[in-house]
């Protein structure tokens, strides 16, 4: 699966945040975001892409130093 779209609704915290940080962790970055207020719904989509590790350095998606 190289692209996921989700659209959230106020979820419940520190769920929300967790699932943002494991998509991070699996490699997958935000290319879109757009509110959605159809219905007053107080929604936002987010489009995720799935980066090679080559768009990283040292092939981490963590700017860290290697250990010494």
């Amino acid at each position: 699966m190289r692209q996921i779209l989700v659209e959230t609704h106020n979820g419940p915290m520190p769920n929300g945040r967790d699932f943002f940080f494991n998509l991070h962790d699996a490699g997958f970055v935000i290319f879109s975001k757009e509110a959605n207020y159809e219905n007053a719904a107080g929604g936002v989509e987010y489009g995720f892409v799935k980066l090679s590790t080559e768009f990283y350095i040292n092939n981490t998606m963590y700017n860290r130093m290697p250990a010494s």
